[in-house]
């Protein structure tokens, strides 16, 4: 783990260098051996047993917000604080962003704070609970007239709706950027199930509409994360506000009215960046980047299940693969992505190596209960062509899962995996 006296730096540096590729979430059916014709479709091996997992979906969300359920405030231009703070740029600049580190939140008069369900009593809070670097993190249900005086271990309230919002900027100019925050902590997780059916988080950008209501999209979080530190990234293009003005950041939690309740979620070292196209900058460095380094795809194992699949968060890049982790013989790795109706999903595996055969399949989210249901998309070429997936048939918002697999192996075991949802 870095050193987290280090870590706002390498954040702004680092992050920024991945920013020039747009950034953006049980082994289910067997594919043949590599001894067999490669003509039919995988048999089942997905256990009977309802699957479970401590974790939900990276879970793509829309939330209109009435003007009368913000907190109230005269609008203003926020200046980037990147500049601010680091000297590099103005909101006009070519690099530009905003970096929230928690240690002055609630006390520096930019953030604006409402409860839509308990009149004040609980807000999202600056506390010294689950922080990752500074004194301070942002914690769910921590601040408040009741919320201040919870302790870190203790469980949040039922019926919770609580915003953060910051706002606004001007981003007509900019054309791709992506969020980025880490977070430890555990809200309600019915495994399946989606996140705004139980307990969750969400982060999201918006504009006010003719009325001042805000049409918030982006993701949301559930479940337990309460073993380590985790880290997300979005890329901005998804919350629908590139090329906009009057842009608002919000930070939301949920709680429905049911007893399973636990202690919440902390974000620390929020990051936001925005750049102009073919003009990004290192901060504090006034330079050009170099493409930027290929970042390692979660296939952490275990993840040889449709269950234990790992959520894509790099979008429109490549990412790196391997197998050399896997238990099993053959390999496969599984991907989980949540997408929104309407959207195409494209899938491309390369990098294969020389005298080595991968294979990818498609399966839906009813995969799950089904072991038997067919695959959706696949592409299984001889060889160690190039595999890709176009499929455009998604009518809801839903999860689905992507298997490589190993077919035929050979060193050095490593592909490259990209996807894309246009």
């Amino acid at each position: 783990m870095l050193n987290r006296r280090f870590l706002p730096l390498v954040l702004l540096i680092g992050i920024a260098i991945g920013l020039s590729s747009t950034i953006t979430q049980a082994r289910a059916n067997a594919a043949p051996s590599p001894s067999s014709p490669k003509t039919s479709a995988p048999s089942s091996r997905l256990p009977q047993a309802p699957p479970s997992s401590k974790v939900g979906p990276n879970e793509f969300m829309q939330i209109t917000v009435p003007a009368a359920q913000l907190p109230a405030s005269s609008p203003k231009l926020l200046p980037n604080s990147l500049a601010a703070v680091k000297g590099t740029s103005s909101p006009q600049a070519s690099f530009g962003g905003w970096y929230e580190d928690f240690e002055s939140w609630t006390t520096n008069n930019t953030w604006e704070f409402s409860d839509n369900a308990h009149g004040g009593d609980y807000l999202w809070g600056q506390r010294k609970c689950y922080v990752f670097s500074g004194v301070y993190a942002g914690f769910t249900a921590g601040g408040g007239n009741k919320g201040q005086s919870r302790s870190c271990t203790s469980s949040y309230p039922a019926s919770a709706r609580e915003w953060a919002t910051l706002g606004y900027f001007d981003l007509r100019d900019y054309t791709e950027g992506l969020v980025t925050f880490t977070f430890k902590g555990k809200t309600e997780y019915v495994s399946g199930s989606l996140c705004n059916t139980n307990d969750y988080f969400f982060i999201g950008a918006g504009v006010p509409d003719s009325n001042n209501n805000i049409n918030f999209r982006g993701w949301s979080l559930c479940g337990d994360y309460s073993d380590t530190y985790y880290q997300r990234t979005f890329d901005l293009s998804t919350f629908n506000v590139l090329g906009k003005n009057f842009v608002y950041f919000g930070l939301l939690f949920v709680s429905d009215s049911d007893n399973n309740r636990f202690n919440g979620v902390a974000l620390d070292d929020l990051l936001m960046l925005w750049s102009k196209p073919d003009q990004l900058f290192i901060p504090m460095a006034g330079k050009t980047t170099p493409p930027p380094p290929i970042q390692n795809c979660p296939d952490t194992e275990p993840n040889n299940f449709a269950k234990d699949a790992k959520a894509i968060t790099i979008f429109d890049a490549n990412c790196r693969g391997q197998f050399s982790n896997d238990t099993e013989t053959p390999p496969d790795d599984w991907y989980a992505i949540t997408v929104p109706a309407g959207k195409t999903i494209s899938v491309e595996l390369s990098g294969i190596p020389a005298n080595a055969d991968y294979d990818m399949y498609l399966f839906d989210e009813a995969f799950l209960s089904d072991p038997n249901r067919p695959f959706v998309a696949q592409s299984a070429k001889q060889g160690n062509s190039n595999e890709s997936i176009i499929y455009n048939k998604n009518t809801k918002l839903q999860r689905y899962f992507i298997r490589v697999y190993g077919y035929q192996q050979a060193a050095p075991n490593t592909y490259l995996l990209r996807v894309t949802l246009s």
